[in-house]
């Protein structure tokens, strides 16, 4: 990081907090929304709103997956109102097969199942979620949560580290 976001355009210095640090995964999609509109509409910067869209959109549905155990396709296309229900879908079983979330989606009853240890066993053994597709594992899913929170732990230390060294 080495103090990149000084560099940053005013407008968006915010972005990288909202996307890297905020944890909001019911408010997160109408504040990018917002960003990225704005993103769009700067000529230099308009090349990074697809990127910054599929990141944005990754975040909010590990924020989910974090504090839901399913969700309803149609209120995730609520929950992210910058990307269209067709490439929701589509980014979400992107995201499960590269293991970025742990879920499975139920098409026929138009759910995501999000899993943790105990929801992963709970349907693999049951032999009524044929219909369900499922890719991932566990660990991975947490590695990255572990990693997530050890980037926030170090960029606090750094923060500290340099508000105590300047008084």
């Amino acid at each position: 990081q080495q103090n990149i976001l000084s560099n940053v355009v005013p407008e968006f210095a915010d972005l990288y907090e909202l996307l890297e640090s905020k944890f909001q995964p019911l408010k997160l999609g109408k504040e990018a929304q917002a960003k990225i509109a704005a993103l769009e509409n700067v000529p230099g910067l308009k090349q990074y709103s697809k990127t910054i869209t599929q990141l944005a959109f990754l975040r909010i549905i590990q924020q989910l997956g974090s504090v839901y155990q399913t969700l309803k396709l149609q209120r995730l296309t609520e929950l992210i109102p910058f990307v269209a229900k067709d490439v929701i879908e589509k980014w979400t079983v992107r995201a499960i097969r590269e293991k970025y979330i742990e879920a499975k989606i139920d098409h026929k009853h138009g759910f995501i199942i999000f899993q943790t240890s105990l929801t992963g066993a709970m349907f693999a053994s049951d032999p009524s979620n044929a219909g369900v597709s499922s890719i991932g594992t566990s660990s991975s899913f947490e590695s990255q949560r572990v990693r997530r929170q050890l980037v926030n732990v170090s960029r606090n230390l750094h923060l500290a580290v340099t508000v105590a060294s300047d008084s």
